[in-house]
């Protein structure tokens, strides 16, 4: 199988306050729509259990850097502090990064796929 150069990220948050939530995830999607190497940025929300999801694909690692290195970190975050709290994160495909954990949660790195229908 040929390595895959793109990476996808799955976050679960906590959420403590719902309508700042939304807010944030509209304003973060805005944000990361003008990316070019952003193919994925989609946020979910359970009202029933409190929780919200957010899922990402990059075109590549240098994408996903693109991103962090972008406004969503810089400025938007700060501005939303405590409106969630990430409690899971997954990466998936070739990340490079060395930190132990995102967001100062439990983070998976799965790295590429054993077995795939997409190449």
């Amino acid at each position: 199988m040929t390595k895959r150069s793109w990476v996808t990220v799955i976050v679960k948050w906590e959420v403590r306050d719902r309508d700042g939530f939304i807010a944030m995830a509209t304003e973060m999607a805005t944000a990361s729509k003008a990316e070019p190497g952003t193919l994925m940025y989609d946020w979910y929300i359970d009202e029933a259990t409190g929780t919200g999801g957010l899922l990402e694909m990059y075109a590549s690692k240098e994408a996903l850097d693109e991103h962090i290195a972008g406004a969503v970190f810089s400025d938007i975050a700060p501005r939303h502090r405590g409106v969630a709290k990430a409690i899971a994160v997954e990466m998936f495909g070739a990340h490079g990064m060395e930190r132990s954990d995102i967001l100062r949660a439990p983070t998976t790195w799965w790295g590429e796929p054993v077995a795939a229908v997409t190449d």
